[in-house]
């Protein structure tokens, strides 16, 4: 008599590598999602970059900076605090320090995460950060 001779995988096999083919695309999410957080912050990175040599200029004639978007930085410069209702600047948001000269951008997440603007040599209120003005950082 012949030996019947089956081909194929067994169930456990199928299981197994089913297990590893979703480890696998657990990790690839994770990634993604972490990458994608990082293109945000650096978009609204180059936002406030964009918009301090207009603030430094306002902050050097001596005229009182606004704090909203759309409007004029300060009065009569001709440039409006760009809008951070982008598709890549989704959930950040402009903000000041107690009127102060201290601009920045929270993403409301937790931790939050801080892209601080120094338009001035004014002592700040975030710690220790002594950038020069002009410049814009991210920090959590």
């Amino acid at each position: 008599m012949k030996k019947a001779t089956t081909r194929g995988f067994t169930l456990v096999e199928l299981l197994v590598a089913m297990a590893i083919v979703g480890i696998l695309a657990g990790a690839v999410l994770i990634s993604v999602s972490s990458m994608r957080n990082k293109a945000l912050t650096s978009a609204a990175l180059q936002v406030a970059s964009s918009i301090m040599p207009a603030a430094m200029e306002c902050n050097a004639k001596g005229l009182p900076l606004s704090n909203s978007v759309g409007a004029d930085v300060c009065s009569g410069s001709g440039v409006a605090w760009p809008t951070l209702n982008t598709s890549s600047t989704t959930g950040w948001n402009w903000g000041s320090v107690n009127g102060s000269d201290e601009y920045y951008l929270t993403d409301g997440s937790t931790p939050t995460n801080y892209i601080l603007c120094r338009v001035n040599n004014d002592p700040w209120g975030w710690g220790s950060w002594a950038g020069p003005p002009g410049t814009c950082i991210v920090t959590q």
